[in-house]
């Protein structure tokens, strides 16, 4: 409509009759039963009509304006009912407003609905807009119904689009539900009649008849003699049902766009006297259409905007009883096999997935699509039946480092003689790394040897400090040993053995001498050169550590400009180089100065230590900070590797910190940082794994990973900023 054009339209004045009965009115209470309940008038508005060109005209007046003599509408409407639109002005504000009656700037006394006009006002509003309601209401109702067939037109863009890609899936296979019963809810039972002597036959929900059981217990799991499968044993009478848990299934199938991956849920509810005859539940939630390059678009089924149940395209919500709470994971489940031999000819031909399936029972098609496509290679690893190293790489566990070569050995860095003995043994990363070490080395390591380095979790790295005079055998023989006469874990051992050579070079001991590198007593010997090293002069000390770890002193350098901040209660301060880290250690009695695990990370720049002070008192050691390349706090200590009470005071600080921080950071530092966040992972699975738990101190008895877990501060917003 022309707003000018509406301007110039005659004007409607309140008349005498609107202005005598507005000045008879008497603000009463909406509720008199509450003391608080507002005051409003009989009659909140007064209206008058006119229909000029086609377009109604209503101005509305309030009542306290007539009441003092005011002639002008408060607003005036608009209304053309041609092109469906209406449009308001408010004569306060002299601005045009799109909103309806009901969302107009009321005042308080008005904003009841009864309205006064005229015979002929309300006749013009009727016959207008074809209604035979109250003419506020009429005008009302009206505006909805414009609106409503606005946001219909708006979300059919929409909607129509999806469905229209929707048209592309292709009905379910014939033989679906049946798989789906029988594969795709994997939990069965057999259901067996309570008898003195012994039930001797039961009913098989897989095998779908009578078939014969021996010894049967409620909830005893066991297998089906007839058909195999696995199953679980119900008496009759227990419950009044049996539901099974509700589980996820896949279908795949070919798209006009690519392949299609529809995801599924279903159970099953036996009734007590009618498990026969079961209710079986399933519903399609998920789908996820996908083009040659893996590229996925995902759509779930759901109510949009609240006006119609449909496909749509995002990301599916997973609601809680009160609240959605994020999105809705994707479960790993069995895959409808028939569609795949005919998609692996083309949409799957490179994926490996037809592979898999053979060597994994539950499958996340979204996730395994997500690894492929991240890791191309992973097919040829599945295709050359390296299962267990695809699954580990499937499961984020572990890193590969992948050559792209034109043979598969050649690009895992090993040879085909070495290729097969990965295959034969199922070896998984940690079994390659061994055999990537034994290449290297030109000596073949046993693969006795190689299998009980793999079942402890260690690496060719952790035996690089002593692989150039022992070899594997040599230290899994003494390994063996050490265990016998110290109560501590193979990676315990490990770490004391690897400090005490490490303390030895610093006091000038031949370590290349067998009774050094090899002692007999390792506890003892160890504890005996603790003492040595903590007398040895500090710059001595520094001087050792700078020769194994060049990089630290300039890497101390770089953080001053990056990580220090200062708060008005707290300051972060960097290390001037290896001897404030020294001192620090001194200072506090901890171990920071004694382990050279953190001087090796900040070598290789996985975390850096920073100290954490009081503004008044910065010269004075306080919390020493174990901190990760985006500012993730690993770890913070006080004296004797303590934490008091007033640390959650100083994490308020350390979280401003993080903040800022982030503003500074590069993509370099985020890559660092995220590598940083999976080798934290894998230590503190491989102790989580070896229940390894702190002998002494305030933290005696706990599990030493959970622990350090729960010291992390994490940077909250890193992945969104390195995106």
């Amino acid at each position: 409509m022309n707003k000018a054009q509406l301007l110039k339209m005659k004007d409607l004045m309140a008349d005498d009759e609107m202005i005598r009965i507005a000045k008879k009115e008497k603000k009463q209470k909406a509720n008199p039963a509450y003391w608080y309940s507002p005051e409003r008038y009989q009659h909140g508005k007064f209206l008058r009509a006119c229909v000029i060109d086609g377009i109604l005209k209503v101005s509305v007046f309030l009542t306290e304006y007539l009441r003092f003599g005011g002639m002008e509408p408060a607003y005036n409407v608009y209304i053309d009912k041609e092109k469906e639109d209406f449009i308001t002005y408010d004569f306060m504000y002299q601005k045009w407003s799109n909103a309806k009656l009901d969302r107009l700037g009321w005042p308080e006394y008005a904003e009841s609905r009864e309205v006064f006009c005229t015979v002929e006002t309300t006749k013009c509003i009727q016959e207008y807009l074809h209604a035979d309601t109250a003419p506020y209401e009429a005008i009302l109702f009206y505006q909805m119904h414009i609106r409503e067939k606005r946001l219909d037109k708006k979300h059919k863009k929409e909607t129509d689009k999806w469905k229209k890609r929707m048209e592309q899936i292709p009905p379910l296979p014939k033989d679906w539900e049946r798989w789906l019963n029988k594969v795709g809810i994997t939990e069965h039972f057999i259901f067996y009649e309570y008898d003195r002597k012994g039930a001797k036959q039961g009913y098989c929900t897989w095998c779908e008849k009578m078939v014969p059981v021996v010894e049967p217990r409620h909830n005893k799991k066991g297998r089906c003699r007839c058909c195999g499968h696995k199953i679980q044993f119900k008496a009759v009478g227990k419950a009044s049902e049996v539901r099974s848990k509700e589980e996820t299934a896949y279908l795949i199938q070919h798209c006009r766009e690519g392949f299609v991956v529809r995801e599924f849920r279903a159970w099953a509810v036996y009734p007590q006297k009618y498990y026969t005859k079961p209710f079986r539940y399933s519903f399609e939630q998920r789908r996820i259409i996908y083009d040659k390059e893996l590229n996925g678009t995902e759509f779930y089924y759901g109510n949009y905007k609240r006006r119609e149940n449909t496909w749509i395209e995002g990301n599916l919500r997973a609601k809680t009883f009160y609240y959605y709470a994020g999105n809705e994971p994707y479960y790993s489940g069995k895959i409808y096999g028939r569609t795949i031999p005919s998609l692996d000819k083309q949409e799957l031909r490179y994926t490996g997935l037809r592979e898999i399936m053979k060597s994994m029972e539950f499958i996340s098609p979204k996730h395994y699509f997500a690894a492929v496509k991240e890791m191309p290679y992973l097919e040829k690893i599945i295709k050359a039946g390296l299962f267990r190293l695809a699954k580990e790489l499937l499961n984020g566990s572990e890193y590969l480092e992948f050559k792209d070569k034109k043979e598969l050995g050649k690009s895992l860095g090993i040879d085909r003689f070495r290729l097969r003995r990965l295959r034969e043994k199922k070896g998984g990363v940690l079994y390659l790394e061994w055999l990537q070490q034994e290449k290297t080395n030109g000596r073949v390591i046993d693969d006795s040897v190689i299998r009980w380095l793999e079942e402890r979790h260690i690496k060719p790295k952790d035996l690089r400090f002593i692989s150039d005079r022992m070899s594997e055998q040599q230290v899994k023989n003494y390994l063996e040993r050490q265990m016998k006469q110290i109560d501590m874990d193979v990676k315990e051992i490990l770490s004391l053995w690897k400090d005490y050579l490490t303390m030895a070079r610093r006091v000038h001991m031949n370590v290349n001498d067998p009774i050094v590198y090899r002692a007999k007593d390792l506890k003892k010997r160890h504890d005996e050169m603790v003492q040595r090293v903590e007398d040895k002069n500090l710059v001595l000390r520094a001087g050792d550590i700078a020769e194994s770890f060049p990089k630290v002193d300039a890497i101390c350098e770089e953080l001053k400009e990056k990580y220090e901040y200062e708060g008005k209660d707290y300051r972060i301060i960097a290390p001037k180089g290896i001897e404030d880290i020294l001192n620090e250690g001194n200072a506090l009695h901890h171990c920071v100065d004694k382990n050279d695990n953190y001087f090796e990370r900040i070598n290789t720049r996985e975390s850096y230590i920073l100290f954490l002070r009081r503004t008044e008192k910065p010269d004075k050691a306080y919390y020493t900070l174990e901190v990760e390349p985006d500012g993730t706090v690993r770890q913070k200590r006080t004296e004797f590797n303590r934490q008091h009470s007033d640390i959650e005071q100083a994490e308020r600080f350390l979280c401003k910190w993080q903040k800022q921080l982030q503003k500074k950071l590069t993509k370099i530092d985020f890559e660092l940082a995220m590598h940083s966040k999976k080798l934290r992972k894998q230590e503190l699975d491989e102790m989580r794994d070896k229940k390894i738990k702190i002998n002494g101190g305030d933290y005696a008895g706990r599990l030493l990973a959970d622990v350090l877990e729960a010291d992390v501060l994490e940077m909250q917003d890193g992945k969104e900023l390195a995106a």
